[in-house]
């Protein structure tokens, strides 16, 4: 069978699992990009549905974060009302994901 998984990609991420929510560590740059990344998703919610004024803004939206790493955009869209189920093909990754998102109360699948 074909694939597009690259296993020394899952492994790079895979061994900077513990770095995930390190804001000064080497997805700092990755934090501060998924603020634009849900600025832009907000936009066009908004303009989609038409509904400027929803709070929250996601709410009763589902939301599909695929390659969701270590949970960083999906615990903002959770914040912000979506319905989210977050996947990844490092198991570490997801590992890191499952335990940030309890220990922030936050109720996200992955």
């Amino acid at each position: 069978m074909n694939t597009t998984i690259d296993r020394k990609e899952i492994d790079f991420f895979s061994n900077l699992s513990k770095e995930w929510w390190n804001l000064d560590g080497p997805f700092s740059s990755l934090h501060k990009f998924t603020d634009a990344r849900v600025q832009f998703i907000l936009r066009n919610v908004v303009r989609i549905n038409n509904k400027a004024n929803v709070t929250p803004p996601l709410n009763g939206l589902t939301c599909l974060d695929i390659g969701c790493g270590g949970g960083i955009l999906s615990e903002r869209l959770c914040r912000l009302g979506g319905e989210v189920t977050g996947i990844d093909v490092s198991q570490k990754a997801i590992n890191v994901a499952k335990y940030h998102s309890s220990k922030s109360g936050l109720k996200i699948k992955y």
